[in-house]
């Protein structure tokens, strides 16, 4: 008679089975229907002879890759001022791959390259926080818009 297979609750026994992470990663993945560029907003400022003056540099982006992005919050009653007119700031949801960019951090811009949404293409937000990595397949940046 052959053995009675393992019982999860017993001692020893694993409450998820081997593989289960690499057999479900996959299905996040294909929900990445956008692509942004992550990273800070300017690199290092130095002088140009040619032109006479101080310019920055633009700066090497942390992350470039597949992600998807959601809204947050339509309006939570915060109102940025921009050239005399106020204007709602709206929150979402970026999502990219987990191990992808353990570099981003707060005041790195996220511009959007890929979007199903064309009112997003070229959207520019600022990361305003992050979910630390755990166990899940995505890293969650809540981001701003007319921050």
């Amino acid at each position: 008679m052959p053995p009675l297979p393992p019982h999860y609750g017993l001692p020893g026994a694993k409450v998820i089975p081997e593989g289960w992470a690499a057999a479900h990663a996959a299905v996040v993945a294909s929900t990445y229907d956008c692509t942004v560029v992550i990273g800070p907003t300017g690199g290092a400022t130095g002088w140009v002879e040619e032109r006479g003056q101080s310019e920055t540099a633009a700066a090497l982006p942390v992350y470039e890759g597949p992600a998807s992005v959601g809204l947050v919050t339509t309006n939570d009653g915060r109102r940025v001022e921009a050239a005399d007119d106020h204007d709602d700031e709206r929150l979402y949801e970026v999502k990219i791959p987990a191990g992808a960019a353990q570099v981003v951090a707060v005041g790195h811009r996220v511009l959007i390259t890929v979007c199903p949404n064309p009112a997003l293409v070229d959207a520019r937000l600022l990361v305003t926080s992050y979910a630390l990595p755990g166990r899940e397949f995505s890293r969650s940046l809540i981001c701003a818009l007319n921050a």
